[in-house]
């Protein structure tokens, strides 16, 4: 059980982050976990052929070509193919796909998905080091997945509620930042046993990915549609309150007034 708690908490974090973040009209739960599910289930065609070709293939190469061949064609672009493929088939079509950060929201559960049976994997593969395994996983790799859904899921945002530009083209913008990006962490990660200053590289990477990727989250709030309609409703609040507020002091002041009288 702790392994499986241990690898869930990183992926709702970032998933509750994101669904904050959608303040305007926020996702139902009930959807958000079929995103989830469908990261949960990409790790399983993405496994079978990253096992298939890490054990067929030897690259006989220096390291520096072999880990970029293995970390941009072996790992990221079948991990952010697939999930790229999962919110193409099952997420655009769908009705509550109805602003430009659903993109991102939807994209982010995929990969929080993916990330949590990847932590499970890598926890339960190591219990004799599990504290470590799982602090080492919610400090890089789940905010590297979390990172790269945000840049997949933004143009996704974008070519969904974009009337002038060819939609396919932004998508196909998102996959290959993404995929390059993917590529790029974990090349670096790859060429730490050797360079061991990569993993420092790696972390600035990713911190630096988190402060983008915050900034397109709230380039794309700014954009719904429901923006209009969140500020009349606090506004409605607000004098529906200040309503409640003077009837409540007239209330007031009538009962001192007859207290008085008495």
């Amino acid at each position: 059980m702790l392994p499986i708690i241990l690898a869930i908490l990183p992926a709702i974090f970032f998933i509750l982050l994101i669904y904050f973040k959608d303040k305007y009209s926020r996702e139902p739960i009930k959807y958000l976990i079929f995103a989830f599910i469908l990261g949960m289930i990409s790790t399983l065609p993405a496994s079978l052929l990253e096992n298939l070709i890490f054990s067929n293939i030897k690259l006989d190469i220096p390291l520096e070509i072999s880990a970029f061949v293995e970390a941009f064609f072996f790992v990221a672009f079948i991990e952010e193919g697939i999930k790229f493929l999962m919110f193409r088939w099952f997420i655009w079509p769908k009705h509550y796909f109805d602003e430009p950060i659903d993109g991102v929201v939807y994209m982010v559960a995929i990969g929080m998905g993916f990330a949590f049976l990847e932590n499970f994997a890598f926890i339960f593969n190591d219990l004799s080091h599990i504290w470590s395994v799982a602090l080492m996983r919610a400090l890089m790799p789940t905010p590297a997945h979390f990172v790269f859904a945000v840049a997949m899921g933004y143009y996704f945002g974008y070519a969904k509620f974009n009337f002038v530009r060819k939609k396919k083209k932004l998508m196909l913008y998102g996959f290959l930042i993404t995929f390059i990006s993917h590529g790029t962490y974990d090349y670096l990660l790859m060429l730490v046993p050797k360079y061991p200053l990569c993993l420092s590289i790696a972390i600035a990477f990713i911190i630096i990915y988190l402060i983008l990727a915050l900034r397109l989250i709230n380039r794309h709030q700014k954009l719904s549609p429901f923006v209009k309609r969140y500020k009349w409703l606090k506004e409605q609040n607000r004098k529906n309150s200040d309503e409640l507020k003077n009837q409540l002091d007239k209330l007031k002041e009538t009962l001192e007034n007859k207290h008085l009288e008495k």
